[in-house]
């Protein structure tokens, strides 16, 4: 089973809810893993696996699943030496996911699953196994650590998944800035990590997502150079189909990445209908009793308020946004439904005119060695 961190450290076994589930993916070949091959080769057999041995690398990298839409493996950047790209393991091995492998800057971990939703390969019976356990990040104090300036190289051996990070400081993982970026795919089991903000001691959370899941493990990373820094983004939620009915549910605006939490911030929204009618409709600075991360801004709307809107008539809906956040106006013009989220019904992005306040590099951009 997959080991899950309680809160306040210790380990404990989270025990696989079994199901039987519809046939999906496919069936790997053992004998095509121990294949020697040229780097730069990728040999697919009929059931979707594939063998790469890109250059640099001192083995050949093999994965389960069916090769990720995009680049072929041909197209990939070439992995860095140090990075091994392992095999995966053998078959009946796959009821749980495979670890989580960074290395880079000196170091090789192997970090602990977390949290994980899974679904294992067929068997050979044709039942398939799934499960989900949802743990904690382990206390800061036992997790991994890596010190140095970067890229790291985040490894996980299954096929058309994608990665994210999302660090924030150490010290301030309550109320701090945390920032969210995607890794680049450099080999079909590889993603890239480079460093995110200025330079610090960070816990990062390191997702992926794909076709059998996903899994979350985290690590602490010492950065001694300044990397890539948040840039604002923001979306709305105002209208939504219930049964092919416009009407509201998660109304709202988020915008993260700011310079700074603006100390007054508020949205007028005019929606404008199909038929030419439009309302006016107000979103209100949300103030959590709590502390907010830093860069962080949600705005509310009265339920009474989206209902109004949601009467004005059929599809397709203008939204014109003026933001104010203190003192300074900010516009941007959206559709729905022809902007909304392909995984977020009913939400659209911002894109605001002027640009929102962003943090600026600073001028020195590194600490010692």
């Amino acid at each position: 089973m997959v080991p899950v961190h309680r809160a306040g450290g210790g380990s404990v076994l989270l025990l696989a809810v079994v199901s039987l589930m519809a046939a999906i993916g496919c069936q790997s070949d053992p004998s095509i893993l121990d294949q020697a091959l040229d780097p730069g080769t990728a040999v697919p057999n009929e059931e979707g696996l594939v063998t790469v041995g890109p250059e640099g690398t001192n083995g050949p990298a093999a994965y389960f699943g069916r090769p990720p839409e995009g680049p072929t493996p041909e197209d990939y950047r070439a992995v860095p030496p140090e990075v091994v790209v392992r095999e995966l393991v053998r078959p009946g091995d796959e009821r749980e996911p495979p670890p989580i492998r960074v290395t880079g800057d000196g170091t090789a971990m192997e970090l602990p699953i977390w949290t994980t939703c899974w679904i294992a390969p067929i068997a050979s019976d044709g039942t398939q196994e799934s499960f989900c356990a949802d743990g904690y990040r382990a206390p800061t104090e036992e997790l991994q650590r890596v010190r140095g300036t970067g890229p790291l190289y985040v490894e996980f051996l299954v096929a058309g998944w994608e990665f994210s990070a999302t660090t924030v400081l150490v010290g301030e993982e309550d109320c701090g800035r945390s920032q969210t970026e995607p890794l680049a795919r450099i080999a079909p089991t590889v993603h890239e990590l480079v460093p995110q903000g200025f330079a610090g001691t960070y816990i990062v959370d390191v997702s992926g997502r794909g076709p059998s899941g996903d899994v979350i493990s985290s690590f602490v990373w010492e950065t001694t150079i300044d990397g890539v820094l948040p840039v604002p983004k923001a979306n709305m939620g105002l209208l939504w189909y219930d049964d092919g009915k416009v009407t509201t549910y998660a109304a709202d605006m988020s915008i993260s990445g700011l310079a700074t939490t603006p100390d007054s911030a508020s949205a007028i929204v005019t929606v404008t209908a199909a038929n030419g009618t439009s309302t006016d409709v107000p979103y209100e600075q949300d103030r959590p009793e709590g502390c907010r991360g830093v860069g962080h801004l949600t705005l509310d709307v009265a339920i009474e308020d989206a209902l109004r809107a949601a009467a004005l008539g059929e599809a397709p809906f203008t939204y014109d946004v003026e933001l104010t956040m203190d003192g300074s106006v900010y516009m941007a013009t959206a559709s729905w439904p022809a902007d909304e989220f392909v995984d977020h019904a009913g939400y659209v992005p911002l894109r605001f005119e002027p640009a929102l306040p962003a943090l600026a590099p600073r001028e020195s951009t590194s600490t010692p060695p």
